[in-house]
């Protein structure tokens, strides 16, 4: 196997899959998805579904009372974890309005 392709591998596995906003999933990825990626340890022990983790993330975003925390709430979302983002404004922002920066 190339370096190349031992590099992209690598960064699709253990702490590296979770940071990477794009393909990071938090806690839905499965035990055995957990498993099969070195996830183990790396994520709380609960598996959650997507819909799960997005009503969580629409709470923690309610919880914020300023446009400003609810901006840095969203960015930070974004940055962390993009499927998740695009879950909670598709299922659960697209009604309300967004906080500008």
């Amino acid at each position: 196997m190339s370096s190349a392709a031992a590099d992209s591998s690598a960064a699709r596995r253990g702490r590296a899959l979770l940071e990477n906003a794009l393909l990071n999933r938090g806690t839905a990825f499965t035990e055995d998805e957990r498993r099969d990626l070195g996830l183990d340890g790396l994520l709380p022990p609960r598996v959650e579904t997507l819909e799960e983790q997005a009503v969580r993330a629409d709470e923690a975003y309610s919880d914020y009372s300023t446009e400003q925390g609810k901006h840095i709430n969203l960015r930070a979302l974004q940055d962390t974890n993009e499927v998740l983002f695009y879950r909670l404004l598709l299922d659960h922002l697209m009604d309300r309005p967004l906080p500008r920066e």
